[in-house]
């Protein structure tokens, strides 16, 4: 999606926003920092009349669990609350659904490289065209 992180194939006529990462210093974590963000990525969505946002999250608590459940069952367990993820659960307060997990997401022993590809969709999309 990222052109191997060169971001060098935008599609100025695409319908997707991607969003290739985020993040808050731990300092300033908690004040509602990072969901600001993702609103405000939502925001150009919606005024860009694209049909949706869509990026990865790697899983950090994955690891905890990669010997009961495959990492379907995990993003599956995160949906209907028994598990909180740091990330995961983070982008599904803000919205976001998880479209599939990602094998070799990225180098990163916490998720055992699995990541998970989650969207927005614009509820406003059919009424803008």
């Amino acid at each position: 999606m990222t052109d191997n992180g060169y971001i060098r194939n935008h599609d100025s006529d695409g319908n997707t926003l991607y969003v290739v990462d985020i993040g808050v210093r731990p300092a300033y974590r908690k004040w509602g920092l990072g969901k600001w963000l993702m609103f405000s990525m939502y925001d150009v969505v919606v005024h860009l009349r694209l049909e949706r946002l869509l990026g990865g999250g790697r899983m950090p608590g994955y690891h905890k669990y990669k010997n009961n459940m495959s990492p379907e069952q995990y993003i599956d367990a995160c949906v209907k609350g028994e598990i909180n993820d740091p990330v995961i659960s983070f982008l599904l307060h803000c919205g976001r659904s998880p479209v599939k997990v990602v094998m070799n997401y990225l180098d990163d022993e916490e998720s055992c490289n699995y990541g998970t590809l989650m969207e927005w969709k614009n509820p406003f999309n059919k009424l803008v065209k």
